[in-house]
């Protein structure tokens, strides 16, 4: 069982008090995750990322998930939830 909770998360980073969020007017941009290993995860999904749905508000099937570490960065679209919440889980080990 996964500690990291990618909808919960993404949830928490918006303010749903924002009609332009509501109404898919802007896109969501979350807060890159800083995991113990030193990688950063940046989790995003948006009616703009590669998610299901495409939609500000979720829950979202899929994500879209940049990786980023001292060689660079990787970009992954349509990430299923359950192998983000697996990916946090590990590089926070």
């Amino acid at each position: 069982m996964s500690n990291f909770c990618t909808n919960t998360y993404l949830e928490q980073t918006r303010d749903y008090s924002d009609p332009d969020i509501t109404c898919n007017f802007i896109h969501c941009v979350a807060p890159p995750i800083t995991c113990k290993n030193g990688y950063l995860v940046t989790v995003n999904a948006s009616f703009v990322h590669e998610c299901s749905p495409r939609s500000n508000i979720g829950p979202w099937e899929t994500v879209e998930v940049v990786i980023t570490n001292t060689e660079g960065f990787s970009r992954f679209g349509f990430v299923p939830i359950a192998d983000v919440d697996k990916l946090v889980d590990l590089y926070n080990k």
